[in-house]
């Protein structure tokens, strides 16, 4: 009966062994699985920003344009000039937002053309879709579109990828 024991505490070591290795390797690819996702969203997020720096750096609104557009001078080298007789009942109507006839990204001149942007890009990690929208908001209510002009616009952009089953968004409010 010896012979018989010794084999089923075999048999018994081979299978806690083998359940022990089952786990180890789940546990290996899902932390691979969640390595790959994360180094995603991570490139996700950097083009999600790229988009709102390059906004960040237009011009409040085509009403605000001044001489330097037509000089092509950059605009983070020149200080700003605003009319103080501007109000926001001068800018854009909020149903105009968007790329002027003629502009295409991106050679974009302000804050408010890149609502409707939609981009596909190949990155070394996959292909991503952007997309933005731009709105007037109150201060006091950043997360609602106002229906009038107002002193600021909210940029929302969103990325999305086949490889990942959410979207990432990034905000961002420019103040006149």
């Amino acid at each position: 009966m010896t012979d018989y024991s010794d084999i089923m505490y075999a048999m018994g070591a081979m299978v806690i062994f083998s359940i022990l290795i089952i786990n180890t390797n789940s546990s290996i690819f899902r932390n691979e699985v969640l390595l790959i996702e994360n180094e995603l969203e991570h490139t996700a997020i950097a083009l999600a920003q790229g988009i709102v720096e390059e906004a960040r750096s237009k011009r409040f609104d085509q009403e605000t344009l001044g001489d330097e557009e037509a000089l092509n001078i950059p605009i983070p080298l020149l200080s700003r000039h605003f009319d103080p007789e501007m109000v926001p009942g001068s800018f854009t109507a909020p149903s105009n937002l968007g790329p002027e006839i003629g502009e295409v990204y991106p050679d974009f001149n302000d804050f408010d053309d890149y609502n409707g942007l939609e981009l596909q890009l190949t990155t070394d990690h996959g292909e991503y879709a952007i997309t933005a929208e731009v709105y007037y908001v109150y201060w006091n209510n950043p997360d609602v579109p106002a229906s009038v002009q107002t002193e600021h616009k909210r940029m929302n952009v969103f990325v999305t990828s086949n490889y990942f089953n959410h979207t990432v968004t990034i905000s961002y409010i420019k103040s006149f």
